[in-house]
């Protein structure tokens, strides 16, 4: 299970475990599961939230970016 984070300039928008994150970067689309390799990247368009209970949780912007360690997903909206 990711902990998950997402943050804009007005504060925390959401918070909370998710199955999957799906977010859309230069090279396309992409997921984050569990046990994800660490990583930093520019993100764009959406992000998707796979919640546990089976809903998603959608997030549109314009840019951000996204860090992904050790199950934590932390999401920087509108930085760029």
């Amino acid at each position: 299970m990711l902990q998950v984070t997402i943050r804009d300039r007005t504060g925390e928008q959401f918070a909370g475990p998710a199955k999957a994150v799906t977010c859309v970067n230069e090279k396309g689309r992409f997921d984050v599961l569990s046990q994800h390799a660490n990583f930093i990247s520019t993100i764009k368009d959406k992000v998707t939230i796979h919640l546990p209970e089976s809903g998603i949780k959608e997030f549109n912007f314009e840019n951000g970016v996204i860090q992904v360690s050790s199950d934590n997903v932390v999401i920087y909206l509108g930085v760029l």
